[in-house]
């Protein structure tokens, strides 16, 4: 049995309108769907469906019977949040239309590019409906956030107290992170009583930091600030960026919040200083031999007993914003296709395909290159097809989807935990609810 909302006089409706409200506040579950329904109000409870009769039904703490609704109230309805295992899609489509879909590339050619989508396994678009390829567009995802009680090897060197390594003497500290991506960052803040010095040893293959291995470190004392490469055999050192004029007495509180992203691929690094970038081309030599890929990381104190460092704050994440300025720049304004490259260099020319593999390589044809050599996905920022973009025509609501995904529907059904719909340029799509974060009324 449904129950369906009887036509008020203006005062009955507001007073009506009123009392819902009073009440959801009262009765309304933590975690429900979210309606706004315009001059209804506001109401909380569970989705039963959407339908292509323009209703939409919902169950609700203030009825024992399904609520019906015109599709036409609804304003917008947000689904809880919840948390999500997985890992965002490597690359973003945008289409003609203004569309964004994360997606895993798989290949392209003259008419059509293959992906695959974290719900479906093989999808197919005309290459006429692409307006630009992102590539390493997915989020950061958090893969370490402490320190925390007994996950650091402390020795008699270091203590754990209110959520910080503490130091007691000269001596390291260490952990291993197992399966580091190619592309990661590492924040910490040290903290300093007395005089500051200490190592951060990191993609070490040994927890020795005076071990022969193949690592980086970044050490900060009176001397200044030095970020280095150790060689393991014959053991040798490096030093990759130095900055002599950053010492400890610049920073009046004792403290600094260092990040670190390394790309491995690229053997590219880049150090900031408390949210301010210090240097972003930090190359590790192809003379040094293969790129440090150790999983164990260990902070030194190489200072005396009577100083104290005070570690906090680490953080360890992917790293897929490497391109993200140049994925920014501005489309050009050209008869051609367009490449950025990871350092937002730019070329013009032609796409020609993108190949399967891991990584992708793409071919792209530029006039000063007859004969042009592929390039790997990683090298690769954003890639902007000779397209026009087009209006979206309404009435239709926005899809907001997990990983910066959004799709514009005139028409759908949601029912049974799955969105179906026909998209104007994707053809068909069957979405589960859990990759959607809302439906919005869109008003271009």
């Amino acid at each position: 049995m449904r129950t369906h909302f009887p036509t008020f006089f203006p005062s009955f409706r507001d007073l009506l309108r009123n009392l819902l409200l009073v009440i959801l506040l009262v009765l309304s579950p933590v975690c429900a769907d979210e309606f706004l329904l315009g001059s209804l109000g506001k109401m909380t409870g569970s989705l039963v469906s959407i339908d292509s009769s323009s209703h939409l039904s919902l169950s609700s703490p203030l009825s024992p019977n399904t609520i019906d609704l015109p599709i036409s109230a609804l304003e917008s309805l947000i689904f809880p949040a919840t948390e999500s295992n997985r890992l965002a899609p490597p690359q973003l489509l945008q289409l003609v239309n203004g569309d964004q879909l994360p997606v895993e590339i798989i290949e392209l050619d003259a008419t059509s590019l293959r992906y695959r989508t974290s719900w479906q396994s093989s999808l197919q678009i005309p290459r006429s409906a692409l307006l630009s390829l992102h590539f390493d567009a997915a989020n950061p995802q958090i893969l370490y956030s402490g320190p925390k009680q007994d996950d650091w090897q402390l020795n008699k060197a270091w203590k754990f107290q209110a959520d910080q390594l503490v130091s007691l003497s000269w001596g390291p500290t260490h952990r291993q992170f197992e399966s580091l991506p190619d592309r990661y960052v590492i924040d910490f803040e040290v903290a300093w009583t007395g005089n500051a010095g200490f190592k951060f040893l990191f993609a070490s293959n040994n927890p020795d930091g005076n071990a022969d291995t193949n690592a980086y470190f970044l050490q900060f004392n009176s001397a200044g600030l030095e970020l280095k490469r150790q060689i393991a055999k014959p053991r040798k050192y490096l030093s990759l960026a130095t900055f002599n004029d950053i010492t400890p007495d610049q920073f009046e509180e004792s403290s600094i919040q260092f990040t670190l992203r390394i790309d491995r691929t690229n053997r590219l690094l880049q150090l900031a200083l408390n949210g301010k970038d210090l240097r972003r081309t930090i190359i590790d030599p192809q003379e040094t031999g293969p790129i440090p890929s150790g999983s164990f990381f260990s902070f030194l104190a190489t200072t005396g007993q009577d100083d104290e460092h005070r570690i906090s704050k680490i953080q360890l994440s992917t790293w897929p914003s490497g391109s993200v300025e140049a994925r920014q720049e501005k489309r050009p304004a050209t008869k051609r296709d367009t490449l950025y490259d990871i350092d937002s260099n730019r070329i013009s020319g032609k796409l020609l395909s993108i190949q399967s593999g891991n990584p992708p390589l793409i071919l792209f044809e530029n006039p000063h290159d007859p004969s042009p050599q592929p390039l790997p996905a990683t090298q690769v920022a954003v890639v902007h097809l000779h397209q026009t973009l087009q209006p979206i025509k309404p009435p239709c609501y926005r899809i907001e989807l997990r990983h910066q995904g959004f799709l514009h529907l005139s028409h759908f059904t949601l029912r049974e935990g799955r969105l179906q719909a026909t998209h104007p340029l994707l053809g068909p799509l069957t979405i589960p609810r859990d990759h959607i974060l809302s439906l919005k009324k869109f008003q271009p």
